[in-house]
């Protein structure tokens, strides 16, 4: 069933030894049931909530004794660094993150987050942690929300659709070369111009927080760089696969955690 030289652990035990050398485990904290505080470092030894007063250990049936030992909430942390670290295992992983590094092209033209003027600040200001290129910078990934379109849907507004409006001579403004050479300040202000004819025909209920983001999306990017490089979506994605891994109602988050 396994290939050549490949063999099952003997035990469970076995089988975590592997995944912690992997970077691959996790930790299990105690949290005030109001969620003010962990109890690590100094609070470690804490029996109750400095802020609220809310005793660490779980109370029995007549909610008067405590059941000292067993915690009243429990977080459940994974490392990011082990996890960090095991990507550069990978050779084709590490090339890719160094890539910005050893490959990239210093056009003038912005093509990968290390372009942007976000990217160049920490350059700046923080040259010692700039001067190695394994380093990762986390602060500029972007929440798939924020993304006016997914790069990877599967519809007709496409590069074939924009061709089409091309051969027809239709709309020849939204045609993939002046498209995606537009300026941001044009867009900037083309988007401004809908809101606010949007403004003439719907109520002020429409216009959410969703709507507004819109606002921020042009100056982002000229921030920061293409959003498709540097967004959340795959991990909000994986979260689908961890739904799937309960097997106990009651503590959900423990079981998806416990089982992963």
């Amino acid at each position: 069933m396994l290939p050549l030289n490949n063999e099952l652990p003997l035990s469970m035990y076995e089988a975590k030894k592997t995944l912690n050398t992997l970077g691959m485990e996790y930790e299990k904290i105690h949290a005030c049931p109001n969620d003010c505080i962990l109890y690590r470092n100094e609070l470690k030894d804490a029996t109750s909530c400095p802020t609220c007063g809310t005793s660490r250990w779980k109370l029995d049936g007549t909610g008067t004794k405590k059941r000292k030992g067993v915690p009243a909430k429990v977080m459940w942390y994974f490392p990011p660094i082990p996890r960090f670290r095991r990507l550069f295992q990978s050779p084709k992983i590490a090339k890719d993150l160094i890539w910005h590094a050893q490959e990239r092209e210093f056009d003038g033209k912005m093509r990968h987050p290390s372009d942007s003027p976000s990217w160049k600040l920490v350059d700046h200001r923080w040259p010692d942690f700039a001067s190695e290129p394994r380093n990762l910078r986390l602060a500029i990934s972007a929440d798939a929300s924020l993304v006016p379109c997914s790069t990877f849907r599967k519809t007709k507004d496409e590069l074939n659709s924009r061709l089409d409006l091309l051969e027809m001579g239709l709309r020849c403004e939204l045609g993939p070369t002046k498209w995606l050479m537009c300026r941001p300040d044009k867009l900037q202000n083309d988007l401004m111009v809908t809101l606010c004819l949007l403004e003439k025909y719907f109520p002020p209920f429409f216009f959410d927080i969703m709507l507004h983001l819109t606002v921020h999306l042009v100056r982002e990017v000229r921030l920061c760089g293409p959003v498709y490089l540097r967004w959340m979506y795959p991990f909000e994605r994986f979260m689908k696969v961890l739904k799937g891994f309960n097997n106990a109602n009651r503590k959900c988050k423990g079981s998806k955690s416990s089982v992963w």
